[in-house]
């Protein structure tokens, strides 16, 4: 078995430098750079499962991450795309896609192995997250004799000062001290011109020398290129291919201690730069195993590195009423969260931080109206609102990690604010960050509440907030500028159309005042949706009864919500409907969609009417903000009518999301509200950013061709119109069509049949007398 093993780590290890490290030893893994940007490819990964009975090997589709600096406290953004061949030495077993479906092409899966393993991997890839400067990514297990193999390949066209990674232990999971097993091998060109990366290798960030084979790297070479200070003897062996290498575990608990290597500084990357490979298997630390492979296959020992001193651990120990759970140092989250972060490791779709905020003024309230209740000590409720204030000035963004596929109630990001604000609140009490004492995440933070209460009452505020704050504006904004375009053009007469056909005369400012009353309308729909959004479940904690909160405490937070927010909240008059019910929401999605409708519209006529230049219409110039095609030279397109059409569609869909969402309420509780406030939020930003942009960028900007605009009343054929009240229905119908027919204009056909003179046609046919009710021409 462990001959095996070895003989799958040198078929994958030929990729580059190899870090060996005990699996169920290691807690973080630490990469760290001078750059906020850092794109990181994945070019091979690999899990091998090696059990008592049995060896399984899984082969992963290779997959492209991108780490980049993250916006409006968002962590990893992914982006997937196959990156080309390449040889792993687990060729035609199963493939695995990130995100996607797994098909087996395995030996055995007894024991679920396999699905641990996939498991295992999904979870490490998914938990990176930037803290400053850095990239974390952390994991724990359970079981022992796990493999687990991540090579991270180009980081392209970023220059770097450093680069250090580190391997830091799991806080007294173990007895034993920190061992880092390195394997190197010197590059083949082969290999590497089937992977794709034949340039530039001799600057390669390891420095390593174009070779036809494969040789392991002596301890010597690697502490000279990485810096690593390495301590040999005890555990620690030189790598030397075909020797045996014992290794064992050692007395003590020497546990907490940082292993590091660092790359020399002042190199500029070429378009292969990391090549480090994380191997992590070892057989129960707690026997000693010998191993021993003849031949060129290398030979595995463990190098004991320093203790790193002054360096804060990378973790700590939080605990709930599962057990104990190691959680980021950097961290203010606890247990619950750091969970959900592993449980739910679906889609890159962070819980909106409009939605935490909302959930911290909450507490804030809840703290405010329990000391004045006598339940909560002043102390206390002082560390719970500057803790909050702190969250709220988006102090501590970053800290809220969780996503909306999480469970439908939202309660891990109420306890994930709960224990930011808590773990906060204790470090301002000197105490170290995170924890439960002074201020406790739930008998303090959450006190007289209930996730099921908190989430729906934040809901409604982060909403209510969202469309006062930003929607209103910018409705008003598109309003006015298109009023204004109206007032300006109201006398400018041009060819009115109906069914996408010539019709009668109207202004060019009263095609415009149409798209203000109708932004007008819909803006009124989303204000009458308002006032059932400004009443909150609050209090109803766990099934609308307000078990657990204090007579008149719901009524207190919401005038407390209200005070502090500006805006009319009040309390539910039904908590039952308030938790298990969301017809507030849906009802203003629904007034969301009539907007949406309104700006489908709206882009929809001018870019109809801006359609040309020569071909089209062309009676409106739309502002060429950018060029318009890769292939034909001097086109623009009309991309704001294009983006805000495409909104448009995205808040109708929201809206079937929200509006079956909004149905689930089984008995006492919905449990669709992520999904819900997701959407509705995403909706009112849309909005809200499109009307203020198409303002901006399109209507300021937009001028009317009067020349065109003439031209198309002149020829246009309605215009007989005039002529029902003088010579009939009838006659003027013959007109038409024999303008029409014969390509004559309505003057030269009438006097053609003879139904009038100049004189009369020059006074009944007049465009400017066709505008407005009581006009006959």
């Amino acid at each position: 078995m462990q001959c095996q093993s070895m003989k799958f780590a040198h078929q994958t290890a030929q990729r580059g430098i190899n870090l060996l490290v005990p699996f169920d030893r290691i807690e973080a893994l630490k990469l760290v750079t001078d750059q906020n940007r850092l794109v990181v490819r994945l070019l091979a990964t690999a899990v091998h499962v090696a059990l008592v009975e049995h060896l399984q090997m899984v082969r992963l589709q290779q997959r492209e991450c991108r780490l980049d600096s993250f916006l409006h406290g968002h962590g990893m953004t992914r982006r997937s795309g196959l990156l080309g061949r390449g040889s792993s030495g687990c060729g035609g077993l199963g493939r695995f896609k990130l995100g996607g479906h797994v098909s087996q092409q395995l030996v055995d899966d007894r024991h679920g192995a396999f699905q641990f393993a996939l498991g295992q991997l999904s979870r490490l890839l998914s938990q990176f997250r930037h803290l400053g400067h850095h990239f974390l990514a952390q994991w724990r297990l359970v079981e022992r004799n796990q493999i687990l193999q991540l090579a991270f390949g180009e980081i392209g066209s970023v220059e770097l000062d450093h680069f250090r990674l580190e391997l830091v232990p799991a806080n007294g999971l173990i007895q034993s001290s920190v061992g880092l097993g390195l394997i190197g091998f010197k590059q083949s060109l082969f290999r590497c011109r089937r992977l794709g990366f034949s340039e530039a290798l001799s600057e390669h960030l390891l420095n390593l020398r174009i070779d036809r084979s494969a040789q392991a790297i002596g301890v010597g070479e690697l502490q000279e290129r990485f810096g690593a200070r390495v301590v040999t003897g005890g555990v620690g062996k030189d790598l030397t291919a075909g020797t045996d290498q014992g290794y064992r575990g050692t007395d003590g608990t020497k546990t907490g201690h940082r292993v590091s290597l660092s790359s020399k500084r002042g190199f500029t990357p070429g378009p292969t730069i990391l090549r480090l490979c994380g191997l992590l298997a070892q057989p129960p630390v707690h026997r000693a195993v010998k191993k021993h492979c003849s031949g060129t296959l290398p030979a595995y020992g463990y190098l004991t590195c320093n203790v790193l001193k002054g360096v804060r651990p990378v973790s700590r120990t939080e605990t709930d009423s599962i057990g104990p759970i190691e959680v980021p140092e950097d961290a203010y989250w606890g247990a619950q969260t750091q969970r959900s972060l592993i449980n739910f490791a679906i889609g890159d779709q962070r819980m909106p931080l409009p939605v935490l905020h909302a959930l911290t003024l909450i507490k804030k309230a809840a703290a405010r109206v329990n000391n004045r209740n006598g339940d909560l000590p002043a102390d206390i409720a002082r560390l719970i609102e500057q803790a909050a204030d702190e969250v709220l000035d988006g102090q501590h963004d970053a800290q809220f990690p969780l996503v909306v596929w999480q469970t439908g109630s939202g309660t891990q990001s109420n306890m994930n604010v709960n224990e930011v604000v808590a773990g906060r609140a204790n470090e301002l009490a000197g105490q170290g960050r995170g924890g439960k004492s002074p201020v406790h995440p739930n008998d303090h933070v959450n006190r007289s509440q209930s996730s099921n209460d908190c989430f729906p009452t934040a809901m409604h505020i982060a909403t209510a907030q969202a469309v006062k704050n930003s929607l209103l504006p910018a409705i008003a904004e598109l309003s006015n500028g298109l009023a204004e375009q109206a007032a300006r053009h109201m006398k400018l007469v041009k060819t009115g159309r109906t069914h996408m056909m010539d019709a009668t005369p109207i202004t060019f400012g009263q095609e415009l005042s149409g798209f203000v009353a109708q932004l007008d309308y819909a803006e009124k729909a989303i204000r009458a949706a308002l006032p059932a959004v400004y009443e909150l479940a609050q209090g109803g904690t766990a099934v609308g009864t307000g078990l657990n909160s204090p007579k008149g405490f719901a009524e207190a937070i919401a005038a407390e919500l209200a005070a502090l927010s500006g805006l009319p909240f009040v309390t539910a008059p039904n908590k039952f409907a308030a938790l298990a019910g969301h017809e507030p929401l849906a009802a203003l999605s629904g007034a969301l969609k009539t907007l949406a409708g309104t700006l489908m519209k709206i882009a929809n006529d001018l870019r109809l009417l801006g359609s040309g230049p020569r071909a089209g219409l062309a009676e409106v110039r739309l502002p060429a903000n950018e060029p318009g095609s890769s292939i034909m030279p001097g086109k623009v397109n009309p991309t704001q009518c294009e983006a805000l059409s495409m909104l448009a569609c995205q808040v109708m869909g929201n809206d079937v999301t929200i509006g079956f969402a909004a149905s689930q309420g089984h008995l006492q509780l919905n449990v669709y509200k992520p999904v819900i406030i997701h959407n509705i939020l995403q909706s009112i930003r849309l909005l809200a950013d499109g009307c203020s942009n198409f303002n901006e960028h399109c209507i300021a900007g937009m001028e009317p061709d009067a020349e065109k605009m003439a031209e198309h009343l002149e020829r246009g054929l309605m215009l007989v119109t005039a002529l029902n009240p003088h010579i009939g229905y009838d006659k003027s119908a013959q007109i038409a069509k024999k303008a029409y027919t014969e390509g004559l204009t309505l003057r030269e056909a009438s006097l053609a049949l003879g139904y009038l003179t100049d004189e009369e046609f020059d006074a009944w046919v007049r465009p400017e007398k066709m505008l407005e009710a009581g006009s006959n021409g």
